[in-house]
């Protein structure tokens, strides 16, 4: 991937998107990353490129990933938008709420692996099991 101006603006974008999308405050951002104001502003407005400590802080903060925030947010390749649309809103959860969730789909999820291993389980012939 070649790194272009383009590229580089639009994690300054991402980042506003992101914090606007979530409702946090400009100030609590930077605060919270250890910059002012003044500094996470200009990265947002795309007048400098942030350090990578800071972007790391800066998403981390933002709960988003670093790939997502360089490379794209995945609804450009998702195939199944419905799917994609509840997990965003399971994302948005907070709490035991999220909890659940995750857990929910954590079972969904060994069930299918559970199928998978029974399916393609053989029995040993009962010859092999008797005692000689």
């Amino acid at each position: 991937m070649e790194i272009t101006d383009d590229f580089l603006k639009n994690i300054g974008k991402k980042l506003k998107e992101t914090r606007l999308e979530k409702r946090y405050s400009l100030k609590e951002v930077a605060y919270t990353i250890g910059v002012t104001p003044t500094h996470y502003s200009s990265i947002e407005a795309c007048k400098v490129i942030p350090r990578i400590k800071v972007l790391l802080k800066a998403v981390q903060f933002l709960e988003i990933s670093l790939d997502n925030m360089i490379f794209g947010y995945p609804e450009n390749d998702v195939k199944d938008v419905p799917i994609f649309e509840r997990l965003k809103v399971i994302n948005e959860l907070k709490g035991e709420d999220r909890t659940i969730a995750l857990q929910l789909l954590d079972l969904i999820i060994a069930k299918k692996t559970l199928k998978e291993i029974v399916g393609n389980y053989k029995p040993v012939p009962p010859e092999f099991l008797k005692k000689k």
